[in-house]
């Protein structure tokens, strides 16, 4: 594994920005993306991210 949580997080946090999210939810999808990578040590498909969110 070449990246880690902290580079999903980035992903994910940067991805709220980008589709108009405020900073909270932002963080949300950041925390989300690294702990969906916590758990199943892959990147999320946007469908996977989905589904984890409705699960916690």
């Amino acid at each position: 594994i070449s990246t880690g949580a902290g580079d999903h997080f980035n992903a994910g946090f940067c991805l709220g920005k980008l589709i108009g999210a405020d900073n909270e939810v932002a963080l949300q999808l950041g925390v989300a993306t690294s702990g969906y990578y916590v758990r199943t040590a892959k990147s999320p498909a946007p469908g996977d991210l989905v589904s984890f969110l409705e699960t916690l």
